[in-house]
């Protein structure tokens, strides 16, 4: 009885911190005395992993050893919680599968009458501030009611059919909402009514995220709306990606003096955001940004060189260029772009770049510090797939898939000094069982923890089955081939391999055949037939 109260006190003083991971590490130590090491060393590792970025020295490890962990025993941890509580169901009648971070459930997708009736419960035994409600109209009245808004710190309002006016504001009056920091919208209808709506309400105050991706009917009024919003000075991160905005209301944006807060900016997937948006003077008071996703955009050579003399770039930890056409970026203007910068995760995928640009991107101070680089669908060859290796030292994750990478450079890439790569993702089309065997026995990978390949069809059985057999492989915690078909036999290898045992993630193409089904006999909750990793 007396570790029932002890666990209840814990759990409690959680609950009551949920910003504080303090308590959670005290409880940790507890769980371990009393003999949960595996929960003790989730909420551990999980604790570790909410400090770090994607770039950091043993991120990936921190990271699969948590997945691992999670997928065997959340169902455990889920029942003890939810079989108790007032809260069964979601709105589809499936069993509620929390979101966890730092070791405990962190996001929840509930049904509105389920929040409005049971959120005192949610809050006094979990330390969920995060809630996804799906709503619709003849509920909202109530939701908008509901003492619970007030402990939420992030809210995600999925509308069940198109939302108009009168109900953003409805919401934007409401004052149950002053501890939010982090709102999004799906599926509303985003009218300039709606935003005007919306920017007047004192819930922004304290917003340090908005959410306002996927809502093509956003138009240049609702940006005028938007930037003359007075509201919005503790904003951090802005995500607008996927919209149909015009050149001129991004170009009303940049003037807004809300964003002059934000240091991350998701503008991703926007087909107007061109070179004529990238050459704007305003984007000189964007110098403190740490992040900037401008992905998917229509940017050439120009507008990213404009970017680079603003001086955006150079506070950046974090760039994504991909698929914007780059094939005008020479040496020469590159060196103009990355000047002044110090990146620490790069993404040019698909940007087409040549191969005497990629080395001038090595020898940049732009990419000195790189940790993490995505440069896929390239068609880089093997003295560039070696030059990166060779001068970019600190890189810790890799993905270099789509290239013109054959067997002779990889058994260079074999015979290098060791680097500090941990997770790997690369285009295996030109594989041979002999090159894979060289590959990861050989000096060059002494730390990497994550393969991830994408192989040719006819090549993958005796590949993946070298892999099997390869005892160097005893280290891997993550193994993954993706959009292939893999053979029987390369199947039965790999389900009876004693060189896999310690991975902690299995991710294959989907398939029902007896070789899959002894698969996931061998590697239970770590295999993912489905490519997502819930942890």
């Amino acid at each position: 009885m007396s570790n029932d109260i002890e666990r209840s006190a814990l759990m409690r003083t959680i609950c009551e911190s949920p910003d504080d991971d303090t308590p959670r590490l005290v409880f940790a130590d507890w769980l371990q005395e009393h003999g949960e090491d595996e929960r003790a060393e989730f909420i551990r590792l999980q604790c570790q992993l909410a400090s770090m970025k994607e770039w950091d020295e043993g991120y990936h490890s921190v990271r699969l050893r948590a997945h691992a962990i999670g997928t065997r025993c959340q169902e455990q941890w889920d029942s003890e919680c939810w079989d108790v509580s007032p809260i069964r169901i979601t709105e589809s009648g499936h069993r509620i599968i929390p979101r966890y971070a730092s070791g405990f459930p962190a996001h929840v997708h509930l049904r509105p009458e389920s929040f409005i009736r049971h959120h005192e419960w949610l809050f006094a035994e979990t330390p969920i501030r995060s809630v996804t409600v799906l709503v619709y109209l003849s509920v909202f009245p109530q939701l908008l009611q509901c003492e619970g808004l007030r402990k939420l710190s992030r809210l995600v309002l999925l509308a069940s059919s198109r939302m108009w006016d009168r109900p953003m504001e409805e919401f934007a009056q409401s004052n149950k909402l002053s501890n939010l920091r982090s709102l999004t919208f799906p599926g509303w209808r985003l009218s300039p009514e709606s935003v005007r709506s919306l920017m007047r309400s004192p819930i922004l105050t304290q917003l340090e995220s908005l959410d306002l991706a996927r809502h093509q009917e956003l138009d240049d009024t609702c940006m005028e709306q938007l930037s003359n919003a007075p509201e919005l000075r503790s904003l951090q991160r802005f995500a607008m990606n996927s919209n149909n905005i015009s050149s001129e209301g991004f170009s009303t944006l940049l003037r807004s003096p809300m964003l002059k807060s934000v240091r991350h900016l998701d503008w991703r997937d926007n087909w107007h955001l061109d070179d004529e948006v990238a050459s704007s003077k305003e984007w000189n008071q964007f110098r403190h940004l740490e992040s900037l996703n401008l992905s998917d955009c229509r940017l050439g050579a120009k507008g990213c060189v404009s970017l680079g003399e603003s001086g955006v770039f150079d506070s950046l930890q974090s760039l994504n260029l991909r698929k914007n056409s780059l094939h005008e970026l020479t040496p020469e203007r590159l060196a103009k772009c990355f000047r002044g910068s110090r990146f620490r995760s790069l993404d040019l995928s698909g940007c087409y770049l040549d191969r005497h640009t990629v080395y001038s991107l090595t020898k940049s101070s732009g990419a000195s510090e790189l940790s993490q680089l995505c440069i896929d669908g390239n068609q880089l060859g093997d003295r560039e797939w070696i030059h990166i290796l060779e001068e970019l030292p600190n890189l810790r994750q890799l993905s270099i898939t789509g290239d013109e990478i054959t067997n002779s450079g990889w058994l260079e890439v074999s015979r290098l000094s060791p680097t500090n790569i941990e997770f790997l993702s690369i285009e295996a089309a030109n594989f041979c069982p002999a090159t894979v065997r060289a590959v990861l026995s050989g000096t060059a990978f002494p730390k990497l923890v994550s393969l991830r390949l994408s192989l040719s069809v006819p090549k993958a059985g005796p590949v993946i089955d070298a892999i099997a057999r390869e005892p160097a492989c005893s280290r891997l915690l993550e193994f993954a081939v993706v959009d292939t078909e893999i053979p029987g036999f390369a199947l039965e290898t790999l389900a009876g391999s004693p060189h896999l045992g310690q991975l902690c993630n299995l991710e294959l193409s989907d398939g029902l055949s007896p070789e899959f089904i002894r698969i996931q006999e061998r590697f239970g909750a770590i295999c993912d037939l489905n490519g997502e990793i819930p942890f």
